[in-house]
């Protein structure tokens, strides 16, 4: 302990030479997810929750984005890991439908419609 103070009267004897320095901080950021990545996410944790394997997700993933295809493919690494082949365990499965927090969107869920109030 007499090291410990005696160290920090020689730093704090020469006030004129310290130079406070933050080392670390929480920022935050504002910045909204990535559309594709947040469009893949969503779609590859419907696909574990229905127990389709990854080739089979990406073959019937009818859109050419990488963003998202790189996504789906995050997703299923995460939650089963890098066999495209395997098919989801009724855990992975169940765990993918907690995650969506009861979400369901369809393809076609806001086609034709102007607005909450249009059917």
């Amino acid at each position: 302990m007499g090291a410990v103070s005696d160290l920090q009267k020689a730093i704090m004897s020469d006030a004129a030479n310290i130079q406070p320095e933050l080392l670390a901080t929480t920022v935050f950021s504002n910045k909204a997810a990535d559309p594709g990545e947040a469009v893949g996410s969503v779609y590859g944790l419907h696909a574990i929750a229905d127990g389709a394997t990854l080739a089979h997700a990406l073959d019937k993933l009818d859109v050419d984005d990488p963003d998202i295809s790189q996504a789906v493919k995050a997703v299923y690494e995460s939650a089963i890991g890098d066999d495209d082949r395997r098919v989801p365990s009724q855990l992975q499965r169940q765990n993918a439908r907690d995650q969506l927090h009861g979400f369901h969107l369809s393809r076609n869920w806001f086609r034709g419609r102007s607005g909450p109030d249009q059917s």
